[in-house]
Order: C-alpha cells, then sequence, then structure tokens
C-alpha cells in the first residue's frame, strides 16, 4: 500500500543494483526509466535496449563478484 516514492527509497536503503520503472510518464518519454547505483546514472531507454542494459549490469556485476572471490582450500584438522 506504499507509494512508490516509499518504495524507490527502500529499494535504495536495501541497496538494490539496478532499478528498472514502467510508467505512464516513462513510456510517455520514450521507454522505461533505467537506474543504475553504480553510477547514479538515471536514463529513459526503449524496452528492449532495457532489457539488454539489464543484461549486460548483471553480467558485469557477476564478473566483479567473481573476481572477488578468494579460493580457500579446506584441509580437515588431523585427528
Amino acid at each position: 500500500d506504499e507509494s512508490p516514492g516509499v518504495k524507490f527509497t527502500d529499494a535504495d536503503l536495501i541497496g538494490l543494483p539496478l532499478r528498472l520503472t514502467i510508467s505512464r510518464r516513462s513510456l510517455e518519454r520514450g521507454g522505461v526509466e533505467f537506474r543504475s547505483r553504480r553510477t547514479g546514472e538515471t536514463t529513459i531507454v526503449g524496452q528492449e535496449e532495457s532489457v539488454m542494459r539489464a543484461r549486460k549490469a548483471i553480467e558485469s556485476m557477476a564478473e566483479d563478484i567473481g573476481r572477488s572471490v578468494i579460493a580457500v582450500e579446506y584441509r580437515r584438522p588431523a585427528g
């Protein structure tokens, strides 16, 4: 029952990396509102482009996570 503004604030507070908003206003402006938490940039992109940009952003985040993971070998204690 919350307003969109409250939901957007909640999304920012919990750290959602991407926000795609489809609204009457965004559609009148040409598509989907695409917001990247990383850059803080908000742009209006076409519907198909928004899907491609979201996939690319998710792939980039997955690569970043992969680079930050450290392999650790577990050895069972003797005895």
